[in-house]
């Protein structure tokens, strides 16, 4: 009854699209989103997003636990910022696309030091490792349900080697 604008937003949504509509039900908090009229507005600035996300995650060092909750609730709000776009027609599937794998790298960017820090046997300050990425996010082509078909790589020769950055690829993973 206070935000009559979100209710007809939220009743667009769900007549729009299921994804969406599933979406926010998993995410409530998002529907905070709706009481924001700027967030029709551009498509937000990812290097922005990245300076506050990595801030953010420092500022929260060493907790791991909470640092993964921020980088979920950051990233759904993303991703539902784009969704509410998508939705009232000011994005080219292109677009969409771009920014969803562009969001993605990013995501993956800031995970790999954040898990680094975390583990406690390792032997350098920087890892000898990498992601590729195949398939959607590959072609940078992602959608909203899209996976992330990715392949974790190092290049090591310590002995220890081998276990440190299959927890590390655990850890990304989770």
């Amino acid at each position: 009854q206070q935000y009559p604008q979100a209710l007809e937003r939220v009743a667009e949504l769900f007549s729009a699209s299921r994804w969406g509509a599933t979406y926010l039900a998993r995410h409530p908090i998002l529907l905070d989103e709706f009481l924001d009229a700027r967030q029709l507005g551009a498509i937000p600035d990812l290097s922005e997003f990245r300076r506050e996300l990595e801030t953010e995650l420092d500022r929260l060092e060493p907790d791991m636990e909470r640092q993964m909750d921020v980088m979920r609730e950051r990233l759904h709000a993303q991703v539902f910022a784009m969704l509410t776009k998508d939705i009232a027609g000011k994005l080219t599937v292109e677009t969409l696309a771009d920014h969803l794998s562009a969001l993605a790298d990013l995501i993956l960017e800031l995970t790999i030091p954040t898990c680094w820090r975390k583990l406690r046997k390792r032997h350098c300050e920087t890892p000898a490792f990498c992601v590729i990425s195949y398939g959607k996010l590959g072609g940078k082509e992602l959608g909203y349900s899209s996976d992330l078909d990715i392949v974790f790589l190092f290049d090591d020769p310590n002995p220890d080697a081998m276990e440190l950055y299959s927890r590390l690829a655990q850890r990304i993973n989770n």
